[in-house]
């Protein structure tokens, strides 16, 4: 599902929660921890072994820190790796990011490399299986058929299946494509931006890339990577490369790593620096608004929460953080406990991450009984 506020940050503080009070902060799953912190530890000993730094990529993937995976594969790659699965790491995290220029550059790099590198498979299915033209669907049918191949313990292997399920049955609706012959097979089939790769969305991503053409697969049996649309690589915001960190991104990933540490202050800042360069992104807002509530600072945290709510009240992120915000504060309190509900209407795995039925809950006891108090 795509967002309408930041790509990058949107989809992280979505999955992060990016709550800095104690009671709701989250861990990772205890195993992934304990690999990743291995996996560090092994890095550590052995500074710059490049195969390391890309196995430590890929655990962080699989906890869903893209920004730690693209700056630990691109260190990888600066030590000297250059195989496949580094590449179509760093596509997988450039997708998540929407630094679809990046992306695109590294998925043609991995095929040419390895036809069968899974982390490449998975993008070019992802990037075609919202195509409207059956030949794009048919390349996302393949490329995901091949993925649970060659790699059935993919990490996302439950979340391709699926997607084939529904794939399949598209084209199974769809009338056969009808090209005239006068056509030459490799001019790119109509498509546009994918409307439900996870987790990432926003306006921005309509402007960082044009639309993907699905194409037809080249005579050598290689599957079609779609083209880029923005050949000089430049995000239309910050007139920055899209291939690295724009100082938004750097900014996000310092408050991000401060919320992981629960640093509250040094999370403000990172997020205030963000706002500097996007002064009304959404979720920027919203981390700050938190970020200061968790210091006591309850009116600048109303302030700010506010003014994301203005801006874009149906993002998931902003929801959650006006309910707690509000809540905490007594005001808007009814607006506060909607925005509540409708998180947990439209998002309910994030909403049961974020123990929102048992908030609403006490809240529902609090109205009852105002003694009782409510979080």
């Amino acid at each position: 599902m795509r967002r309408s506020s930041s790509a990058a940050l949107a989809g992280l503080l979505f999955l992060a929660g990016c709550n800095l009070s104690i009671d709701a902060s989250r861990e990772l799953e205890p195993g992934l921890a304990r690999r990743i912190a291995q996996k560090q530890a092994e890095l550590a000993s052995k500074p710059g072994d490049a195969q390391i730094q890309v196995e430590l990529g890929e655990l962080y993937l699989e906890a869903e820190r893209f920004f730690d995976a693209a700056d630990t594969f691109r260190a990888a790659q600066a030590a000297g790796a250059d195989t496949a699965q580094l590449h179509g790491g760093l596509a997988q995290a450039y997708m998540e990011l929407d630094y679809m220029q990046s992306c695109m550059e590294e998925l043609r790099t991995c095929y040419q490399k390895s036809r069968d590198e899974p982390g490449c498979l998975f993008v070019l299915g992802f990037l075609t299986q919202d195509s409207s033209d059956p030949r794009g669907l048919a390349e996302a049918q393949r490329a995901f058929t091949r993925l649970l191949e060659v790699a059935p313990k993919f990490r996302k292997a439950q979340l391709v299946s699926s997607s084939l399920d529904q794939i399949n049955a598209r084209l199974a609706s769809m009338p056969p494509p009808n090209t005239p012959a006068s056509q030459p097979a490799s001019q790119p089939a109509e498509g546009g931006m994918p409307a439900g790769h996870p987790p990432t969305g926003g306006a921005e991503a309509a402007g960082s890339a044009q639309g993907m053409p699905a194409g037809h697969p080249p005579t050598d049996g290689a599957p079609a990577v779609p083209t880029p649309g923005h050949a000089g690589g430049v995000d239309p915001d910050t007139g920055k490369e899209v291939g690295g960190l724009n100082p938004f991104g750097q900014a996000i990933m310092r408050a991000l790593d401060a919320v992981r540490a629960n640093d509250a202050p040094a999370a403000e800042r990172g997020f205030t620096d963000a706002l500097k360069i996007r002064p009304d992104d959404p979720a920027a807002l919203a981390g700050l608004a938190e970020a200061q509530l968790a210091q006591g600072k309850q009116a600048e945290a109303v302030k700010n929460i506010e003014k994301a709510w203005t801006v874009d009240p149906k993002d998931p992120q902003v929801r959650w953080a006006f309910g707690r915000i509000m809540l905490d504060a007594r005001k808007r309190t009814d607006e506060a406990i909607q925005a509540w509900k409708d998180l947990l209407r439209e998002e309910p795995d994030y909403a049961q991450q974020l123990e929102i039925p048992q908030r609403l809950e006490q809240v529902e006891k609090f109205k009852a009984d105002p003694t009782q108090g409510a979080k």
